[in-house]
């Protein structure tokens, strides 16, 4: 059976505490191993200081490897496996081509600063939240760089007003 790859772990800091008192090589060679380890399973070669280090490690890595971080009813957050329609309408297809056509009339560019492409964000003027016969009229969206779209919601009533000229 082939080896499950995770695409994270738990880094413990008590493994970097107990690490500092080796030399930097052998650090490097223990935080390595660590990586490979997890990625693959498998354990290159140690020289015999950084084997004795992960050996410990190891065991650990192996303990947290056997769980599995908590998803559906186990997970804080559970709510009876429903997802609210607010969550729903901004993962839709509508929502994606609503935000496309924002971003197309804007010519992907920042209305506030005039940068143009990056990372932009499509922010609905009236609220999405309070507003919701206008989540998809065009006309109710504004293309902004996330910087902007960060500043706006900080000073977000006079942004509003700035908008609806």
């Amino acid at each position: 059976m082939a080896q499950k790859t995770k695409k994270s772990f738990v880094f413990n800091i008590a493994w970097q505490e107990v690490l500092m008192g080796y030399p930097s090589e052998v650090r490097l060679e223990v935080y390595d191993a660590i990586i490979e380890y997890v990625a693959s399973g498998t354990i290159s070669e140690l020289k015999p200081l950084a084997k004795m280090a992960f050996s410990f490690i190891k065991k650990e890595v192996d303990k947290n490897k056997l769980k599995e971080p908590p998803s559906g009813e186990n997970h804080w957050n559970w709510k009876g496996g429903i997802t609210d329609d607010n969550h729903k309408q901004r993962e839709s297809s509508e929502y994606k081509h609503w935000r496309k056509n924002v971003f197309r009339r804007d010519n992907y560019t920042c209305r506030h600063c005039g940068k143009y492409g990056g990372k932009l964000n499509a922010h609905h003027v009236k609220p999405f939240s309070t507003y919701p016969d206008l989540r998809f009229n065009v006309n109710n969206g504004v293309t902004l760089c996330r910087e902007c779209h960060i500043q706006l919601h900080k000073l977000e009533r006079g942004w509003i007003k700035y908008y609806e000229k």
